[in-house]
Order: C-alpha cells, then sequence, then structure tokens
C-alpha cells in the first residue's frame, strides 16, 4: 500500500526515548471543518488529564482539504500532542486507516476515535483509568449503564441497535457495543492486529474481538453525539459493507481453512 508521509517536522520531546501513554489515531474522511475543534478538545485533555499524547492524523485524500488543515494543527500543536499526518493516496477505508496509524503509534496505548467530535474525549480518562486495571481493551460503549446517544433520529437508532444486536448473536459477544468506534487498545495486543486483521473491512472492533482471543475486556459509558459539521458517512454502502463483514467473519469464525 503506498502511503505518504507527513511533512510535519518532528515533535520537540522533553526526553528523545519518551513513549506517550496514549497514541490517538484519527482516520479522516472529509473532516476540515471539524478537525481544529478535534485538537482543542484534544489540547484541554492533555492539560486537564495530565497525561502524555501522540496524535496521528490518517487522512484518506480528502478533497475538502482535510490534510492541509491537520498538517498546519499538527505544526501548531506539535510541543504538545506529538501529532503527525498520514497521507494516503485515496481513500483506502476505515479500518486500513487504523492500520496504518497503529503501525506508526508508540504509545503504551493506542485510542481509535472518529474525526467528526462524536466523542467526548473526556472520556478517555476514565478509560485510560480502567485500562490500568489489567485489561486488553477499553471499549467506550452507549450501550453500558451511563452510555447514551444524543440528536440521533428514531431510524438511525433503531439501525444501529439492530446491527449491534445481530453482531452479538452471530458471534456469541458478551461486550453490548462491539460496533464502536472509540476504543483504547493495550500497544502490545494492538501489534498483533496486522498480521491477524482484514483491513479492508470497515468494523475494526468487531473484527478484533472476533478474530483476536484471548482479550479481556472492560465497557466504560461514553456519551455518543452526532456531528454538527460535515455529512454523515452513513449510507447504503455502509449496509452493504457491513453485511460483508459479517460473512468475511462467519466464515473466518466457523469454516475450516481448507473450507473458506
Amino acid at each position: 500500500m503506498q502511503v505518504f508521509k507527513s511533512t510535519a517536522p518532528e515533535p520537540e520531546r522533553p526526553e528523545v526515548h519518551a513513549v506517550p501513554d496514549i497514541s490517538v489515531v484519527v482516520p479522516t474522511f472529509n473532516e476540515a471543518t471539524n478537525l481544529p475543534e478535534l485538537f482543542e478538545r484534544l489540547l484541554a485533555f492533555v492539560q486537564e488529564s495530565k497525561l502524555s499524547i501522540e496524535t496521528i492524523v490518517v487522512d484518506d485524500a480528502s478533497p475538502d482539504g482535510t490534510g492541509v488543515i491537520a498538517e498546519q494543527l499538527a505544526i501548531k500543536h506539535n510541543g504538545s500532542l506529538s501529532a503527525r499526518v498520514l497521507h494516503r493516496p485515496a481513500k483506502l477505508g476505515l479500518s486500513s486507516a487504523l492500520y496504518d496509524g497503529i503501525q506508526m503509534s508508540r504509545g503504551l496505548w493506542v485510542a481509535m476515535l472518529d474525526g467528526d467530535n462524536s466523542h467526548d474525549i473526556r472520556s478517555l480518562k476514565s478509560m485510560y483509568r480502567a485500562a490500568q486495571e489489567g485489561v486488553d481493551v477499553v471499549i467506550g460503549s452507549r450501550y453500558v449503564e451511563g452510555g447514551r446517544i444524543e440528536d440521533w433520529p428514531f431510524r438511525r437508532r433503531m439501525i444501529s441497535r439492530g446491527a449491534t444486536v445481530l453482531a452479538r448473536v452471530a458471534f456469541r459477544l458478551a461486550v453490548k457495543d462491539p460496533m464502536s468506534g472509540f476504543a483504547l487498545i493495550r500497544h502490545d495486543a494492538a501489534a498483533r492486529l496486522p498480521e491477524l486483521l482484514n483491513p479492508r473491512t470497515y468494523k475494526f472492533l468487531l473484527e478484533l474481538l472476533v478474530r483476536v482471543r484471548p482479550l479481556s475486556i472492560r465497557e466504560v459509558p461514553i456519551v455518543f453525539r452526532t456531528r454538527r459539521h460535515g455529512d454523515s458517512k452513513l449510507s447504503g454502502q455502509e449496509f452493504v459493507e457491513f453485511g460483508a463483514l459479517l460473512v468475511y467473519l462467519l466464515r473466518e469464525r466457523y469454516l475450516p481453512k481448507s473450507a473458506r
């Protein structure tokens, strides 16, 4: 896969070999209007939590100039967020963006975070606290007690609930929100992913839960908010891709290799 590296300068660090507490990987496509607020929220989180963060934006050649804005923000906030940008030549998919971002990451933990500000970054504090209890994955969950979704229309809620139930039943998953886009993964567990995951799929966490076992998992309640800027990525193509992902994972899970 051809990728283009960031032109932003390497961040200044107080120690040459300092390792961030969390690497935040943010896949983007047409998120130019959302990135400035996202960086401000990340900066506020660092100042409040006292955790060290590196931010890796993985942009899929967004036609709205997201990649250029990401570079400008990376330079502006480089000292605080150790920000880098990975420019990819085309829209190659969400999972492969996370895949590439994880490959670049150096943190003890890797956070996957949507670029549209639908995830409350402040929740990373409670997620990180849960991570210290010896688990491999902490899921920011909309469906455990205390979690919720704000401002979604009824149809969108039903689609999300239906897909979640289908995934849980199909793969006998105990977690309440396997379709979440917000999770914190132990780096040594994340380092195994490139050999196991199919980067063409778009529900990274679901594939992780199904294919990488055993994993110790915690769910932490989050508030999921509808994006304020830009267009939702939900489309008919997303339903097709979800169906294809289920078929692919069912084959991987239950069929012997000779029958696939």
